[in-house]
């Protein structure tokens, strides 16, 4: 079947994104499957501000996430970390008027339109959520995609229906990693899904003291949001921040979705800094 085939049988003029017309979206995701780094990551940008844009999800975002899932898995397709960080920000993305309607601009706005309007835009957060639940086991197959084994550890952790496959699969997994990014991958995943189980330290623990930086710094992490349940602490990240911010020049932070290093990136509510050059457009 040639690549994107169906994209087309979608009228993508009668959805909406952040922007309004979604007409654009098919555009977007072609010429996001350029083999042209430049070209495809200009895409990227496009459809990370469109069908989602600031945390919300739109209309067209549940249309589109098949065929971001066949881009991902194209081993052609170029730098497939960022459509993978997508399908994890859409996976729990709001509605506009979810974040917004407390704005004074809609103070003096028919409510009851507010809140039909507001029922409408949550239907399309279910369908977005559910379309990216969809291609659940896709990746898992990807789990051992050697390419992306930093990335999907975080989107299978952001995926509320994978918690327990997460909490029953990776442990095995982190017993047999043999490389430190998706070791540590693996260690920030099963702390996010685990954030409501039953604590289990250990699991963190027992890597606080590993050789290679990374390891510590996901061990030190799934410690932390282990601790942030135990502790009833609702903004623990201030605090933490300041102590990280002491080791920073120090080690190198994965960063989920942008490659496998960032200069800037929040992980878990934690502001971090890497020693590398930013890249483009990001």
């Amino acid at each position: 079947m040639p690549i994107l085939e169906s994209l087309d049988k979608i009228d993508w003029a009668s959805l909406s994104h952040a922007y309004g017309s979604a007409e654009d979206v098919p555009g977007l995701i072609r010429q996001r499957a350029s083999t042209n780094p430049k070209e495809a990551e200009e895409a990227e940008g496009g459809l990370f501000g469109t069908i989602w844009h600031q945390g919300t999800v739109y209309e067209a975002t549940a249309y589109a996430v098949p065929f971001l899932v066949e881009l991902i898995e194209r081993q052609m397709t170029h730098s497939r970390e960022g459509l993978v960080l997508l399908l994890a920000s859409i996976s729990e993305g709001s509605s506009y008027l979810e974040v917004h309607k407390s704005h004074s601009h809609f103070a003096s706005q028919d409510q009851d339109e507010i809140e039909a309007k507001l029922i409408k835009e949550l239907e399309w957060k279910t369908r977005a959520r559910d379309a990216v639940q969809r291609y659940a086991e896709s990746y898992w197959t990807l789990l051992d995609d050697s390419s992306q084994r930093t990335t999907i550890p975080y989107l299978l952790s952001k995926l509320p229906a994978e918690a327990e496959h997460v909490r029953d699969r990776f442990p095995d997994r982190i017993a047999t990693a043999n490389d430190a990014l998706f070791l540590a991958s693996l260690l920030l995943g099963l702390a996010i899904a685990s954030r409501t189980a039953p604590d289990a330290f250990a699991r963190f623990t027992s890597f606080i003291h590993h050789d290679t930086p990374v390891v510590r710094l996901g061990a030190a992490l799934g410690v932390l949001i282990r601790a942030r349940r135990r502790l009833g602490l609702t903004k623990p990240w201030t605090s933490i921040s300041r102590h990280f911010a002491i080791a920073r020049p120090m080690v190198q932070v994965i960063t989920p979705g942008f490659g496998e290093w960032a200069t800037s990136t929040r992980c878990c509510g934690i502001q971090f800094h890497s020693l590398s050059p930013p890249r483009s457009g990001h």
